[in-house]
This record gives structure tokens, sequence and C-alpha cells, in this order.
């Protein structure tokens, strides 16, 4: 694990969902604030989406819900 990949999992790690709001709709906020704030940089590359799932104590079904909205806006790119 190269400095990058660590700086980019303790920043995900810090997603801490409020109850009464789906899961899906706070990982897009959380995402957009770590971009506007730098935390996520250009070229960054997010774990695998079972991995983030295990992090953020969910399923891979919402992390995908939650990841769409910034891949149709153009924040993020499947690969």
């Amino acid at each position: 694990q190269n400095n990058s990949e660590h700086r980019i999992r303790t920043q995900l790690a810090e997603f801490a969902p409020v109850a009464g709001v789906p899961v899906q709709r706070q990982i897009p906020r959380f995402i957009r604030q770590l971009i506007q704030s730098e935390k996520l940089l250009d070229g960054d590359r997010l774990p695998p989406m079972k991995e983030l799932a295990a992090l953020w104590n969910t399923n891979h079904f919402t992390v995908n819900n939650g990841l769409r909205p910034l891949v149709q806006e153009g924040l993020l790119i499947w690969q």
C-alpha cells in the first residue's frame, strides 16, 4: 500500500453516516466534501466497492448506488 492509497483509505474511513438518512444519499455528499476540500485529488483511485462496503459497514449495492450520481456528474469514473 503506497502513501496515496493510505491517504485515501484514511480519508474514506472518516465516513460516519447519520441515522434517518439513507446511506446511499450520504455517500455522494461525503465524497463531494472530500473532493471540494482537496482531500481526494484528481487521479486518486478509490478502493474496490466491496472494500468500501466493508469499511463503511454496508453492502456493495449501497456503495454502488451512492457512487453512481458522482459518476453521472463526471466527478468519478468507473474503471
